[in-house]
């Protein structure tokens, strides 16, 4: 469950946020040049413009509005800048999130779950973030 606080920056994240990824021989090297190419490119006021580091060649640009993270986000396209170019996509809570499997199916045992709380959704929200239940076995 997430509080309400995390779901408001999450969704004004959604609106205005976009990751960068830096094409380029050296990307810190361009780093400094980023937020003045977007700002003149666009014609958005530099200092309403806001940049974070993600990684070696990411960044986290935060926009005024809605309508400047579109502008900015140029429908895919590249924006180039000497030395390099820089490629934007919109920001999502799932950003550099992994998943994976287990080989082969498991089998856990939950105990002192009542009888009438007995199905997937009890499990589910029991395991929570650890694994997703496929099924039950009958608890008798």
């Amino acid at each position: 469950q997430r509080s309400s606080v995390i779901a408001q920056r999450e969704e004004l994240l959604a609106e205005r946020a976009l990751v960068l990824s830096v094409v380029a021989d050296d990307p810190g090297g361009l780093f400094e040049s980023i937020l003045p190419a977007i700002a003149q490119r666009f014609e958005i006021e530099e200092r309403s413009l806001s940049l974070s580091p993600l990684g070696l060649a990411s960044l986290l640009l935060i926009s005024p509005d809605e309508q400047s993270a579109s502008r900015i986000l140029n429908d895919g396209r590249a924006l180039i800048i000497p030395a390099g170019r820089i490629h934007a996509k919109r920001w999502t809570r799932f950003l550099s999130s992994t998943a994976g499997n287990l080989p082969r199916a498991t089998e856990i045992e939950l105990r002192g779950i009542p009888a009438h709380a007995w199905d997937v959704d009890t499990a589910s929200q029991l395991l929570n973030d650890c694994c997703l239940p496929c099924g039950i076995l009958p608890w008798f």
